[in-house]
């Protein structure tokens, strides 16, 4: 395992793993609003639950929490006393990518919302209509949290902090737009009746691909740490 890492690693680079996520996650994105638009459906088609983008967007966040957990069994015995401290953050990092990928698949949060809708029993309007969408920022509110919370301990891993902001500027804007265009009640007041259904459909578009590309700069970003973490592993500093 080890020596396949180390070659992969030395093959390839975390620009080289970049370029290669944005053409995959580019390629998707194109041949899903292409398909649709050549079949005469609705742009949003193929970014629904259960099509490809959805699977695409499982297998990221799966990985990137692999990677995360990777990094977690390197730190938590480092010499280095700056990594050991980190282990914490990259578990909970970890598990949480993978309970995101789960989400994705199997649609968590909207069975949340159901549930609350019952739950509670509210009658579902425009405006509780939109509590699936409010769990998902919620879950991007958690992640910042942690961020803040390890403040100090994340400066070892400066050279990704680029792929992190992007990766964090991406998903707000997908918070944003999932917020907007899940019913009426925010587009009703600019856009013609007639064409509110197509508006937001092409919002959803924008707001999946916002989130297929943010998850591949957080891949990104783990990667690189881990090969922060790899080359630190074996260093020992003292507090």
């Amino acid at each position: 395992m080890q020596k396949s890492w180390l070659a992969f690693k030395k093959a390839v680079s975390t620009k080289q793993l970049l370029y290669i996520l944005l053409f995959i996650d580019s390629l998707a994105v194109t041949l899903a609003i292409s398909k649709a638009l050549i079949l005469q459906e609705s742009p949003y088609k193929y970014f629904t639950e259960k099509k490809f983008i959805t699977d695409l967007s499982c297998w990221q966040l799966a990985i990137a929490g692999i990677l995360s957990l990777i990094i977690y069994t390197i730190v938590k015995s480092s010499a280095n006393s700056e990594l050991a401290k980190s282990g914490l953050l990259w578990l909970i990092i970890g598990f949480g990518l993978i309970f995101l990928a789960l989400d994705d698949s199997l649609e968590i949060h909207e069975q949340i919302d159901l549930y609350l809708h019952d739950f509670f029993a509210i009658k579902e309007t425009r405006i509780t209509d939109l509590a699936d969408d409010l769990i998902v920022g919620f879950y991007v509110l958690i992640f910042l949290g942690c961020i803040f919370w390890q403040r100090k301990t994340i400066a070892l891993f400066k050279s990704s902090h680029k792929w992190f902001l992007i990766g964090i500027g991406l998903a707000v804007i997908m918070v944003f737009l999932d917020l907007t265009s899940n019913n009426n009640l925010f587009t009703s007041r600019f856009v013609d009746p007639s064409q509110d259904e197509l508006f937001r459909d092409w919002m959803g578009v924008i707001e999946d691909s916002a989130k297929i590309f943010a998850e591949g700069m957080f891949l990104v970003g783990i990667y690189q740490c881990l090969r922060i973490v790899d080359s630190k592993k074996d260093n020992t500093t003292n507090q």
